[in-house]
């Protein structure tokens, strides 16, 4: 009787616990999480070690609800395509809620801000198995990469939650097809088959050596021409005393040449 008890203590805790997170924040109180719930300090510590540990076990607990309300079982016939369309028009229906306030897993990723928390590795494994989910149903549609589809639609996903819960986004009409591949987007049309990939154009590893461009010879500049420097006019007039000195000088160059030739000519005594 007594493990009935403590296990049913322990439920509505985490029931409680889940509740008050998802509406409250992860930061919020042991005493304010005790008296919410109506389960003593005392009794808390007895079932958890911590508070981490109390939250990590609400959103373990939460999981299964979760996924079976983003992708209920019984979906035989479905094509791999409309299987990951309900996931969105359940997300859609589940946005519509007055308590809804986005995924409770981004949520606790959000506010914890430590990828190592107890919390954390339950809410980060939960939107591993979501993601799962939409590469498994990628491949069998024949995506051509279904892991980068996967994560485009986990981007989706998160982020219409994500805007949702803040009510800046009403997710109406978020499932409506625009076109062909509108579920995979980005081209990753699912056709049941795997698509042939469009053959990828051939680049040479090595091409020659472009060759050099012509360059026009450099021209040099034409010499200014050298003008003789100006003389002047002083130096190049004659003076009365320079006519007169150039006439002594004529008269006597004669005299001189004479004497010098009768001197040559006369004999040695």
């Amino acid at each position: 009787m007594a493990t009935t008890d403590k296990a049913s203590t322990k439920d509505r805790l985490l029931d409680a616990a889940a509740e008050l997170f998802y509406r409250e924040g992860v930061s919020i109180g042991v005493e304010a999480l005790c008296r919410t719930t109506g389960v003593s300090k005392r009794s808390m510590y007895q079932l958890f070690t911590s508070k981490d540990e109390a939250l990590a076990a609400s959103l373990a607990r939460r999981l299964p609800t979760y996924e079976a309300q983003l992708a209920p079982a019984g979906q035989d016939g479905a094509t791999p395509r409309e299987s990951i369309l309900r996931v969105f028009e359940r997300l859609e229906k589940s946005s519509t809620e007055p308590a809804y306030q986005g995924c409770p897993y981004i949520a606790a990723l959000v506010g914890l801000k430590d990828p190592e928390h107890p919390a954390s590795l339950v809410a980060s494994g939960a939107k591993q198995r979501i993601k799962d989910y939409f590469r498994a149903h990628a491949e069998e549609g024949g995506a051509t990469d279904p892991e980068l589809l996967a994560r485009q639609l986990m981007l989706v996903f998160d982020g219409a939650s994500a805007r949702a819960g803040a009510r800046v986004e009403i997710l109406d009409g978020l499932t409506v097809t625009t076109g062909d591949g509108a579920a995979g987007g980005g081209g990753h049309e699912m056709t049941g088959r795997p698509p042939k990939r469009p053959p990828r154009p051939t680049v040479p590893l090595w091409a020659p050596p472009r060759p050099p461009r012509p360059t026009a010879p450099l021209r040099t500049p034409p010499r200014p021409p050298v003008r003789p420097p100006p003389q002047d006019a002083t130096a190049t007039a004659p003076t009365a005393g320079t006519r007169s000195t150039r006439r002594a000088v004529s008269r006597l160059v004669p005299s001189v040449t004479a004497a010098a030739t009768a001197t040559t000519a006369a004999p040695m005594p």
